[in-house]
């Protein structure tokens, strides 16, 4: 069996000639409430305590505002993601393209042999280039044959230009 607990109690007194006296009322009467008022809550104040000392992180709301709370933060982690990789394939092009100069300096620098290499590859580049220019006139110059447009052309000015000279094939026909 448990013994009740003991607690001091105030005594307050009120006598009849309190009514002459507002302010001792009102002392008193507060003092009431506030011993009334700190009984009632004390429970409250205990487990104010006990919350605060082991209150987790609480989801509150519903099972889809938690998917979608989730599906938010892998998307953003997603993209982040997807930036990163852009930037970085951006900077690995940047560096194939510094190899790539490295490697051409070190090309027409390296000896005489490489400068003859290169010459050659270059000339034979411009051979090829010009040649291709020769054949595209000399095919012009078969297709305005055969539309017997190259006689007709010979001589004329456009109509539509005062500056340009007149219309002539570098290979004529015969």
């Amino acid at each position: 069996m448990k013994a009740p607990l003991e607690r001091p109690v105030k005594v307050l007194a009120v006598s009849s000639d309190t009514e002459e006296d507002p302010v001792a009322l009102k002392k008193v009467v507060k003092r009431a409430v506030e011993d009334v008022g700190a009984e009632a809550f004390a429970p409250q104040k205990y487990l104010n305590l006990k919350r605060g000392k082991y209150a987790r992180t609480i989801i509150n709301g519903s099972y889809a505002e938690l998917v979608r709370n989730r599906t938010r933060a892998k998307v953003a982690a997603t993209s982040a993601a997807v930036a990163k990789e852009r930037q970085n394939q951006a900077t690995k092009t940047k560096y194939e393209l510094r190899d790539l100069e490295h490697r051409a300096t070190a090309m027409l620098t390296s000896s005489v042999s490489g400068r003859c290499r290169l010459a050659k590859k270059l000339d034979a580049f411009l051979t090829s280039s010009c040649d291709a220019v020769l054949n595209l006139e000399l095919k012009l110059a078969a297709v305005l044959q055969g539309l017997d447009l190259d006689r007709k052309l010979e001589g004329k000015t456009t109509a539509d230009s005062a500056d340009v000279g007149p219309v002539r094939s570098s290979h004529q026909s015969e």
